[in-house]
């Protein structure tokens, strides 16, 4: 019997702590949207092989377009990191 309650109460417990975790919601309906800051570094080609089509250096403009067009992140000048 005491094994019964010692079980509830740590399944109890467990539920409790279950649920304080943190949990981020993005709305992207709300018109009101806080804007997330956002770094995107620029990228290195660190391989062997040259970098002929400059892939590296456009991957960082590409993401960064991408973000902003999605409207939910508000990037971050370069130039201050």
């Amino acid at each position: 019997m005491n094994n019964k309650i010692a079980i509830g109460i740590c399944l109890f417990v467990l539920g409790i702590v279950g649920n304080l975790a943190a949990k981020v919601y993005i709305y992207i309906d709300s018109p009101a949207t806080t804007k997330f800051p956002i770094a995107i570094p620029h990228f290195k080609n660190l391989g062997n092989a040259p970098d002929d089509r400059h892939i590296s250096t456009s991957l960082s403009s590409v993401i960064s377009q991408d973000l902003e067009i999605s409207g939910l992140f508000r990037l971050i000048d370069s130039s201050t990191f």
